[in-house]
């Protein structure tokens, strides 16, 4: 995008691009053909404004600051006086737009490293700088725009550390705020102090609440006679008063520029008698006419009628423009020029800066500039073999020379220039410059749908450890004797171990989680369909088939064939889960191909064979189990539990169908919750159809718990029987 601005940021610079407003005379905005920005504190804030939760400051509560006022009108001056110059741009005309940025600026460094990082367009802004004075700003590579028209820190530590071994001094104390200039500063003084002979015998950092009475007893006890206070002006305000209230005498105080021009400090009372201050500042250079400008503009206002009240709220209101500062215009020419100048020159200096690259980028003469040149903020002549390739592309050689090259695009997943593949665990569109790393994705106990599932599992448990206990208790009742007996107890337990499974399908997926996952579910719901198979079996064996075929009933009966029965399958299933977890064995891999940008942990399912296999065992017996309870249909309603298992069952074997019909078509990390819940559901479907109504028997229907209401029972469905039987002869 082409720029027809340049933007100079003034103390803490962020982006003012573009903003427009309507005024007709203001102090705040001027036209012109390049547009300068400007932040200057117009009122003045204790606390260190926060750099990463950024917040809105009402301005108004706090109270206006002379110094940031005049450094505005030093700005309009400079402006006004390279406008009237026939030498210095002529025929290019600088407009500028001021905002009070109200806000304390002492970590100057963290904020325009968060502007540089956060905000892609900030770095490439030219920031000329008046205030800032950390060392960590000179590092080009980082801050490659950002140029001061006053010394850094550096040269400010190296002028104290000379001034202190001039006196021979080598017993001193550094005092600083919690701020970024006073931490620049400690850190340079550490470094440069290594092999002079100066001993740092005490250092802290104070904020505006800290004990600084204790502090200088601290130092005072340890007879520091120098110290060095390097912080913003509100520290070392309080800082000497202290010393002034806690009677700290003959000392030597050097102050860093930053509060080194104080005017207040020398009329606070009592201050001769804390020792000496040595203040290290720039060097001040007058500025010729800025007096007449400030009296002009004062007369200006005055003449406008400043003395009618509605007159002075609508020219208050035209000056400040767009920024609360109703309190500006209120300020005579005498508060401005009173004003400590420390950082006027700086400021003027800076808007010459700007003005002086803008000459000679506009290849300006004595009488004209070109207009018609391309401005961008960031020029640099061009010298290349071929231009730059664009985003996405790639150089491909072309002549002997390595910078003479063509463009061409890449494709997808490929890095830029020589577009080499992304490495696996790395994503690219089509066109990128770069690989962004993929994020890694597997269900988590912290996310809404697992703790749902988990809770539901732990519920679904404590609900089958009742049951089993209820059961033991009431061992010896009918209900419990027509459930299953001893079988229910088996039938339980596998139960709550399918259960247990559950919990090992969150968090990142291992090997041994995988194999705990699909092993325990598929082999103990296995043997928990055995049990109802064999017992449906059994019901149907008593009722039809028992007086027909005696002696292999018989047989059942006395070789204890429900158990030979189970314990069989259960083997055979066992055998199938063996195969299935060794000719593959089950593990966790990174399935880095279905997603882009995301590498999804899941497990692998094995051998699909095997795992037919013991699905085909599972379902058979399933099978079985609907057959039988369907011979059983017309059985005493005791024993007759037709419906229970064939709901059990038919839900069973839909859930399952649903579940690999969604994992064959989608994929997701939340597939392995669907998982999860499928086992729920067929858990439920036995728990809620078998041992739930058997349960509310024993408890809330007690009088159909006793031998004589299943005698009666079954002797109703033998008259039923007999009288049927009678019917056909």
């Amino acid at each position: 995008m082409l720029l027809s601005s340049i933007y100079t940021y003034l103390l803490c610079f962020t982006s003012c691009l573009f903003f427009k407003v309507s005024c007709s005379t203001s102090e705040f905005r001027s036209e012109g053909d390049y547009l300068l920005g400007g932040l200057f504190a117009l009122h003045e804030i204790d606390r260190v404004t926060p750099v990463f939760t950024p917040e809105t400051t009402e301005c108004f509560w706090h109270s206006t600051s002379k110094s940031g006022y005049k450094m505005l009108q030093v700005m309009r001056f400079a402006v006004e006086e390279i406008n009237n110059s026939t030498t210095l741009l002529p025929n290019v005309s600088l407009g500028y737009e001021i905002f009070d940025h109200c806000s304390n600026t002492g970590n100057f460094h963290s904020v325009l490293s968060f502007l540089s990082n956060n905000v892609g367009v900030f770095s490439s802004l030219p920031k000329v700088n008046y205030g800032a004075a950390s060392y960590e700003l000179s590092n080009k590579i980082q801050y490659p725009s950002f140029v001061r028209t006053i010394p850094s820190n550096k040269d400010l530590i190296e002028m104290i550390i000379h001034l202190i071994r001039w006196f021979g001094w080598n017993w001193v104390a550094f005092l600083g705020s919690q701020d970024d200039y006073s931490t620049d500063g400690l850190k340079l003084f550490n470094k440069y102090i290594n092999n002079t002979g100066i001993c740092l015998a005490y250092q802290e950092g104070l904020s505006l609440n800290a004990n600084y009475s204790l502090t200088l007893r601290k130092i005072d006890k340890l007879n520091i006679n120098v110290i060095v206070i390097f912080a913003l002006k509100e520290y070392a305000s309080k800082i000497i008063k202290a010393a002034i209230a806690n009677n700290i005498q003959e000392k030597v105080w050097i102050a860093s520029h930053s509060w080194a021009m104080n005017q207040q400090l020398p009329r606070e009372p009592g201050i001769r008698k804390i020792g000496t201050i040595i203040g290290i500042a720039d060097r001040l250079l007058s500025l010729p006419r800025f007096n007449e400008f400030v009296f002009n503009k004062a007369k200006g206002t005055a003449d406008a009628g400043h003395n009618d009240k509605a007159v002075s709220d609508v020219q208050n209101k035209n000056e400040t423009c767009n920024q609360d500062c109703d309190y500006c215009s209120l300020m005579t020419a005498e508060d401005i020029i009173n004003e400590s100048p420390t950082n006027s020159f700086a400021v003027y200096s800076a808007i010459y800066t700007i003005a002086h690259a803008l000459h000679k980028v506009l290849q300006c003469d004595m009488n004209e500039c070109h207009k018609n040149i391309t401005v961008k903020p960031y020029m640099v002549p061009f010298s290349n073999c071929s231009v730059e390739c664009k985003a996405g592309y790639s150089r491909q050689p072309e002549g002997f020379h390595s910078c003479c090259f063509t463009c061409k695009k890449c494709p997808r997943n490929r890095d830029p220039y020589t577009c080499f593949p992304c490495a696996e665990s790395e994503w690219s569109d089509e066109g990128s410059t770069t690989c962004k790393t993929r994020s890694v994705v597997y269900p988590q106990f912290t996310e809404i749908p697992s703790i749902i599932v988990m809770i539901s599992t732990a519920c679904l448990i404590i609900l089958l450890f009742a049951i089993f206990c209820l059961f033991a208790y009431n061992y010896d009742t009918p209900v419990v004797k027509s459930a299953g007996g001893s079988m229910c107890f088996l039938m339980l337990a596998s139960l709550i171990l399918s259960s247990v499974s559950v919990l090992f399908f969150f968090e990142k997926p291992t090997s041994l989680f995988c194999l705990l996952r699909n092993a325990i579910f598929t082999f103990f719901f296995t043997v928990c369909i055995s049990c109802l198979t064999v017992r449906s079996f059994q019901i149907v064996c008593v009722f039809k088939m028992a007086a027909q075929f005696p002696k292999v009933y018989s047989l059942w009966v006395k070789h204890n064939g429900q158990w030979l029965f189970i314990a069989f399958s259960s083997f055979v299933h066992l055998i199938s889960c063996v195969v299935w977890m060794t000719v593959n064995p089950i593990k966790a891999i990174a399935d880095s191909w279905t997603f882009n940008d995301q590498i999804m942990l899941i497990c692998e399912i094995g051998n699909t064979i095997t795992l037919i296999i013991v699905m085909f065992i599972s379902w058979f017996l399933g099978f079985l189990c609907l057959l039988f309870s369907y011979m059983g249909r017309d059985l005493p309603k005791n024993y007759n539990e037709a419906k229970s298992i064939t709901f059990s069952l038919i839900l069973y074997y839909l859930t399952w169908i649903a579940y690999f019909t969604v994992y064959l078509s989608i994929k997701s990390k939340y597939i392995v919750i669907l998982n999860a819940v499928a086992q729920i559901s067929s858990i439920n479907g036995i728990l809620f159809s078998h041992f739930i109504p058997k349960s509310y028997i024993i408890i809330f229907q007690p009088q159909k718990n006793t031998p004589t209401y299943f005698q009666t029972s079954i002797q109703n469905y033998t008259q039923t029987i007999s009288r049927f039987q009678v019917k056909q002869i």
